[in-house]
């Protein structure tokens, strides 16, 4: 397992677990040794501030959280592989139907998503030729409304649509 999706399933451990897990644990379900599992702990505290703590009675790594408080999230947004495929085959599928809806919005996106693929696919690429989605009574769309209506919805504002 890679330094980075070890560091997305520790968190997910963490976050998923009320009492604190102990080291051999963290070794098991993490596939790694003590010192691969105390590295990414420090990293963890170090670049990303997670609050990562021990707590010696129980033996275990645990986030401490204060009350009331929001489970610690990493930063940013982050896809696996099967996650960003999914991503570009949905894109894909979506482009059939109403060509142009997203292109400028995820064209930007849709590069460095290919690189990071590069390689991982294996195969893969047919698969969004194997669906089909066929479209009764289609409706044009204007990408303008689109947009006001998807900004609308991500802000939270009330639309009156005449």
């Amino acid at each position: 397992m890679d330094r980075f999706f070890r560091i997305l399933e520790l968190n997910k451990i963490f976050n998923a677990r009320r009492t604190p897990v102990s080291r051999r644990d963290l070794e098991e379900l993490l596939e790694s040794n003590r010192s691969t599992i105390k590295r990414t702990i420090e990293e963890m505290r170090l670049y990303l501030d997670a609050p990562i703590k021990y707590d010696r009675k129980q033996n275990g790594y645990y986030y401490d959280l204060k009350e009331g408080e929001h489970p610690f999230e990493i930063p940013g947004l982050w896809f696996n592989s099967n996650e960003l495929f999914a991503l570009m085959v949905t894109h894909r599928l979506l482009s059939k139907i109403q060509p142009g809806l997203l292109d400028a919005s995820i064209s930007p996106f849709r590069r460095r998503i290919e690189e990071l693929l590069k390689g991982k696919e294996a195969g893969r690429g047919e698969i969004a030729h194997r669906v089909r989605i066929l479209q009764a009574a289609v409706r044009p769309t204007r990408v303008d409304d689109f947009r006001k209506v998807t900004t609308a919805l991500v802000n939270r504002y009330q639309l009156r649509l005449f």
